[in-house]
């Protein structure tokens, strides 16, 4: 009876111990095989984590190089151009750059695809130029991005073009300082990308740095210009326009026209605190520096009229016009002009003042010879009885004794020679500049009695 109990006894501990050991081996075969799925698991996350910090890296070295283009390239055509270039097949399998012209439309900058012919087709059926594409119409109008995937790209196809049918597209406006400069269009094609969340972020990146590389272009053009035509209009106005530093005494800017008309270097302007003093005649520094300290004590503006001395030893009259410019807190600190060469108006002005002496002293002269002449006939009519009654007494037998006939000789003589400065007299009609008689009287030389302050 024992070995019975004892033989099913056995028998069940070994069917527990199966029991056991095939349950255990579950678990064993299970943890290995969670095991092994976190193993592959976390393999595939960290290659995933590869594959985006490598995307990553790819993506910035991308930007990187825009930014550098759009930084080192001060044409905005050409630096779009070669954006266009970069972003094919990095970004899409085709890309379009416009530009905002100044009319309110678009300009073609790039359209890049590896298949010249699909080039082609974008310029073709994706146009920029009137009538613009609408959707291109659309984003420039609205300013804001437009993204075409399955579904929409009846959108980007006209009538009969079903052969150019884009898979997806992506339009992203360039802004800057509240203003759409143009267009990026990216289009898929024969790789079937489809543009998604980070294909979007990264193209409004790269949209970000064009436009900011597009409107520093063409601030510098803007100013490029401006400083030109600044150029053009100071060069051009015949005149010296110059800063100068109050304070220290010496011109931080003097125009080329300067050169062109004392011949001095400008290294002088620049170098010499004393030069501008130093060009001036003798006989104009001491009142023009008197003047100019004064205006700048005050504080207000001035003009000054000198003489100065170019290099070749030639004198020209300078009208320099001072404009005090004062800073904050009152000073003055700096000085701008424009000096003017006046030399011709200054001998038209000293011309015309010699010319209306002379007419002055020409009708003084006229008045002292009417007068002569109106004296000479006054005179005349007395000194002829005189001289009358004379020759009678002389040729009277009763004046034969000698000390009369002497007097009455003398008085002859006299009265013969009044009578003859009374003839040249009355035979005045224009007084010249020209040297009086030698023996000509004081009294009588009209000329010189005209103007005489006595």
């Amino acid at each position: 009876m024992l070995a019975p109990v004892l033989g099913a006894t056995l028998i069940v501990l070994l069917l527990v111990a199966l029991v056991a050991s095939w349950r255990r081996s579950r678990v064993v075969v299970r943890a290995t095989r969670e095991i092994r799925e976190g193993h592959a698991r976390r393999l595939l996350e960290e290659r995933l984590l590869q594959e985006k910090a490598v995307l990553e890296q790819e993506r910035a070295a991308f930007l990187a190089d825009v930014s550098k283009v759009v930084a080192d390239c001060l044409d905005a055509p050409i630096a779009v151009a070669t954006v266009a270039r970069l972003a094919v097949p990095f970004l899409a399998d085709a890309c379009v750059m416009d530009l905002a012209d100044d009319e309110g439309g678009l300009r073609r900058a790039a359209a890049v695809h590896q298949d010249p012919e699909v080039a082609a087709a974008l310029g073709q059926r994706y146009p920029a130029a009137r009538p613009i594409h609408p959707l291109l119409a659309g984003v420039l109008r609205d300013g804001r991005p437009q993204q075409l995937s399955h579904g929409r790209e009846a959108d980007l196809v006209a009538a009969g073009d079903g052969g150019w049918r884009p898979v997806a597209a992506l339009l992203v406006p360039l802004l800057a300082r509240g203003r759409t400069l143009g267009v990026v269009s990216l289009f898929s094609f024969e790789s079937g990308r489809r543009f998604g969340p980070d294909d979007r972020a990264l193209a409004e990146d790269l949209a970000r740095r064009i436009a900011l590389g597009v409107d520093n272009a063409r601030l510098y053009h803007a100013a490029d210009d401006a400083h030109r035509r600044f150029h053009d209009l100071v060069e051009g106005l015949g005149a010296i326009v110059w800063e100068a530093d109050a304070v220290r005494r010496h011109h931080t800017f003097v125009s080329g026209r300067a050169v062109a008309l004392l011949r001095h270097p400008l290294s002088r302007w620049h170098d010499d605190p004393d030069f501008w003093l130093a060009v001036q005649h003798p006989d104009d520094r001491e009142r023009s520096a008197a003047e100019s300290r004064a205006a700048r004590a005050e504080g207000r503006d001035h003009d000054l009229e000198y003489r100065v001395v170019t290099a070749e030893g030639r004198i020209l009259w300078i009208l320099d016009l001072v404009r005090v410019v004062r800073h904050a807190d009152g000073s003055v600190r700096h000085l701008r002009g424009v000096m003017v060469d006046v030399t011709q108006g200054k001998r038209a002005e000293l011309a015309q003042r010699e010319g209306e002496e002379a007419r002055r002293q020409a009708a003084a002269l006229a008045s002292v010879a009417a007068l002569a002449n109106a004296a000479a006939h006054e005179i005349n009519n007395p000194l002829s009885i005189i001289l009358g009654n004379l020759e009678v007494v002389a040729r009277r037998p009763d004046t034969a004794a000698s000390t009369v006939t002497l007097r009455v000789d003398a008085m002859l003589a006299a009265s013969r020679r009044i009578a003859g400065i009374v003839g040249s007299m009355r035979r005045i009609t224009r007084l010249e500049s020209v040297p009086a008689p030698a023996n000509l009287p004081p009294m009588l030389d009209l000329k010189r009695s005209s103007t005489s302050e006595d």
